[in-house]
Order: structure tokens, then sequence, then C-alpha cells
């Protein structure tokens, strides 16, 4: 789905938030953190966007289901400093 999302924009076609952040669930529940770390990243290092609270709780999702505490403080920490609030 990821490699899906980066031909799009290559077309010229708009690629939303939403669609990469379903990509990080899905990432989450296969048990594959480093992926939905990466795709995370992506958000604004590849496609331009900003990350949104939907962003930070699927990926907040992802590490839980990992049990990698220190990567949900971390992302915890991110959240704050984006100034996201839930």
């Amino acid at each position: 789905p990821y490699l899906a999302l980066e031909r799009f924009q290559a077309e010229g076609k708009v690629v939303s938030v939403g669609a990469i952040n379903s990509v990080i669930q899905m990432c989450g529940l296969i048990d594959d953190l480093d992926r939905a770390s990466q795709t995370f990243e992506a958000i604004s290092g590849v496609f331009g966007l900003d990350p949104d609270a939907s962003s930070y709780s699927a990926m907040l999702e992802a590490a839980s289901r990992a049990r990698d505490w220190a990567a949900v403080d971390q992302i915890l920490e991110q959240v704050s400093s984006a100034g996201i609030r839930y």
C-alpha cells in the first residue's frame, strides 16, 4: 500500500494524511513498528504533509502492540511538542 501512495504522488494525484495513516495502522496490525515509523516519517519527508492526531494515534497503537514502551514515550513527547490534543 505504501508504494502505491508513492506512485500516486509521482503521478500528481493527491495523497491524504488519512490514506497514509491507514498504512501506519496496517503496519501496526502486522507488528511492523519499523515500517510504521518509516511511514510516519514519510508524511512530512516524502509527502510534504503534517501528521495529525490520527497519525500519532496509529503510531501509539503500533508501538503499544509491539510493547515498545520507549517508543510510546517518544511518541507522546512528539505529540506534546506538536501541540496535538487528545
